[in-house]
């Protein structure tokens, strides 16, 4: 009785044997992908971790590089800078007229200056 069953166990066990390995090597193929997927992230993370502090240099130092900048533009638009008459080749009223140009303090009539000697 028992020798009739015998090829059907034998088919019945090679049938698990062979959805058993099914099973197993797609657990293992998962738990490649899973550390695949693993060292990615990890890659990832540490990638966005080394951007996000290039990116906080860049800005310190642009921040830096415009601060310096501001400063020294104001010391170039504070500077006055006074002409040097070499040769005696203008009048005093005319180096006053254009030290008051220079220095915004001039009339804003458009009127030129009385000469010195007029007397109104």
């Amino acid at each position: 009785m028992f020798t009739s069953f015998k090829p059907y166990a034998i088919l019945v066990a090679i049938a698990i044997s062979f959805f058993a390995g099914v099973m197993v090597t797609n657990w293992h193929h998962d738990s490649m992908e899973l550390v695949a997927e693993k060292a990615a992230k990890k890659s990832a993370d540490e990638f966005q971790v080394d951007q996000t502090q290039i990116a906080s240099n860049v800005t310190k130092e642009l921040d830096d590089w415009k601060k310096n900048n501001v400063q020294i533009q104001e010391r170039v638009i504070r500077e006055k800078l006074q002409p040097v008459f070499l040769n005696k080749c203008v009048t005093d009223d005319y180096v006053s007229m254009f030290n008051a140009q220079t220095s915004g303090k001039a009339s804003s009539t458009g009127k030129p200056p009385a000469k010195v000697g007029d007397k109104p």
